[in-house]
């Protein structure tokens, strides 16, 4: 990153106030927040307006609540009309909040392959979400998917599921819901190259609520493996991932319709290695992995906000 832009400034261990002071020194117009609420975020930074106009944007998907903040960039699926209220910042709707794809050449060459269940036998489903998302709902339905599936096993991979401990607080859970301990498999930190790999021994993700997936949806379609999302009233990315890429049935309206949906694939191999033949090139091919769109759209933004912000200050 450093070597592709003219001018870096490291301000990881600048305090709020020099940083700042180095963002109006250096006249910055547009500053863009990639964080929000997650850790190591400068937030306070943002709370000091250095710059006229402030944007959150990438990082994180919902609203800082913040008024400091001008604008949100999103998209309509993640952000319908009745949900801008829930905003204190003006909407900025693009054509995907999200781009992702595969920016190592070894991720790019890495084939996809068969679903797990023609050669295991049984239906694996899979989550490479962080555990911070696994609540309690979650752990529930997800459950009651394994016991109609029969033999089905689920495996987690996240850094956090290294621990021991962890472990074996998630399959308690499970298991105190009649899912035998041994159902429930786990993966921890691996270099990027295994860590895709995962979704090689998987046949059907499933996505957590109300905070969805992001990238991680990302990386799931990228290796031809379905993702059943809900439609919550939570964070929508992965719904609006699935929407992009042109694949809305794989989102349910209910938690119902949600693992019905998930048992239903888990029944058709057919459909399982129709979407590992076809979900990576939809996903490629469709707005999230344009990378030269994804720019444009967010520069003509860039150039859009700037100019009403001339505009209002030559009124007043």
């Amino acid at each position: 990153l450093a070597e592709s832009v003219t001018h870096w400034v490291d301000a990881q261990n600048m305090s709020d106030r020099e940083l700042v002071r180095r963002i109006r020194q250096d006249r910055i117009d547009i500053l863009v927040d990639c964080s929000g609420h997650t850790q190591g975020n400068r937030l306070t930074v943002f709370a000091y307006k250095p710059a006229p106009i402030q944007i959150s944007a990438f990082g994180f998907i919902f609203t800082p609540g913040m008024k400091a903040m001008d604008y949100q960039f999103s998209d309509t699926t993640a952000t319908p009309p009745f949900r801008e209220p829930l905003y204190t910042e003006r909407l900025i709707q693009l054509t995907t909040q999200i781009h992702g794809r595969p920016i190592m050449p070894s991720l790019e060459e890495l084939d996809v392959q068969p679903p797990p269940c023609e050669e295991n036998g049984y239906i694996t489903f899979g989550s490479g979400n962080g555990t911070f998302k696994h609540n309690d709902e979650v752990i529930a339905l997800w459950a009651a998917i394994l016991k109609h599936v029969p033999n089905s096993r689920l495996h987690f991979k996240h850094l956090m599921f290294g621990d021991l401990w962890l472990q074996k607080c998630f399959r308690q859970a499970f298991s105190q819901l009649g899912v035998e301990p041994e159902r429930i498999l786990f993966s921890g930190a691996t270099k990027p190259l295994e860590h895709f790999q995962f979704y090689n021994t998987i046949d059907i993700a499933l996505d957590p609520f109300p905070y969805t997936g992001g990238m991680t949806t990302c990386e799931t379609l990228y290796m031809g493996v379905p993702v059943i999302a809900l439609n919550s009233d939570g964070i929508r990315t992965s719904q609006s991932l699935l929407a992009v890429a042109g694949v809305s049935e794989l989102i349910a309206a209910n938690k119902d319709e949600y693992g019905r949906k998930a048992i239903q694939l888990a029944r058709s191999p057919q459909a399982l290695s129709q979407y590992r033949q076809t979900l990576r090139s939809k996903l490629m091919n469709s707005p999230i992995a344009n990378t030269r769109a994804f720019i444009w759209e967010i520069e003509q933004a860039y150039r859009h906000v700037w100019r009403l912000w001339c505009e209002e200050k030559v009124e007043r």
